[in-house]
């Protein structure tokens, strides 16, 4: 076999081996922080129209840190999945910047559990085509 076949076909096994993954297989460290930025979200669900704002500051700070426990864990991911996943949480933050401070805290809340539930619908189907069981 001619050299230049033998680059050829070499480099299209290693093509089409890149390609047949769908989002690459996810590490154990991506799931476990993808279970956990859901579950960060999750707080917002015991928050209620008497909690305190601090609570509600305090889980959007559990939030943003299960974000960065995320993105670091995204870094062995396939770059599309972790495109995909920046492209989800910055339309999160969008969604909240734009919630009006004058609201009620149980509209603000209301507000942000709606921004955080599509987080974590983009968030599932990453992890989903990732293979995270």
């Amino acid at each position: 076999m001619k050299k230049s076949t033998l680059i050829l076909a070499l480099i299209g096994a290693l093509l089409l081996a890149a390609c047949s993954e769908s989002l690459g297989e996810a590490s154990a460290d991506f799931c476990a922080a993808e279970a956990g930025l859901a579950s960060a979200v999750d707080e917002l669900g015991t928050l209620n129209p008497q909690s305190t704002a601090s609570e509600l500051e305090q889980v959007k700070k559990d939030i943003s840190d299960a974000w960065d426990d995320y993105e670091t864990a995204a870094e062995d991911t396939n770059e599309a999945a972790k495109t995909e996943a920046q492209r989800a949480y910055t339309d999160y933050l969008n969604a909240v910047e734009v919630i009006p401070g004058s609201g009620s805290l149980g509209e603000r809340v209301q507000a942000h559990i709606d921004a955080a539930k599509v987080l974590v619908a983009d968030l599932k189907i990453i992890a989903d085509a990732s293979k995270c069981t």
